[in-house]
């Protein structure tokens, strides 16, 4: 396979990993895939994987945000789910004249 094929294989297989929360199991044949990718990987790519394994493996912002914005970010959803919000030309208009 080409170089670019692996690279593309091994992204597509590392998403796969990322999403691995889901109740897709890993079947032996995308094991044994993986695995034969991750042997033949150069240092880019698996510094690639790497980085979107850690990503996935950090907690989300949302806990550490105060609980006071943590309202306020539910009260505006709420609000613009029922249409009370302003469009965004009308909030820039504000700040542009």
């Amino acid at each position: 396979m080409p170089c670019l094929t692996n690279a593309i294989s091994l992204s597509v297989i590392l998403n796969f990993l990322v999403l691995r929360k889901t109740i897709i199991p890993l079947t032996k044949h995308i094991r044994e895939e993986v695995q034969h990718y991750l042997e033949n990987a150069d240092d880019r790519m698996l510094k690639i994987g790497h980085a979107i394994l850690e990503a996935d493996s950090q907690e989300d912002f949302w806990d550490e945000l105060p609980i006071t914005v943590q309202d306020n970010i539910h009260t505006a959803i709420k609000q613009s789910e029922k249409a009370m919000g302003r469009s965004h030309k009308e909030v820039m208009s504000k700040y542009t004249n």
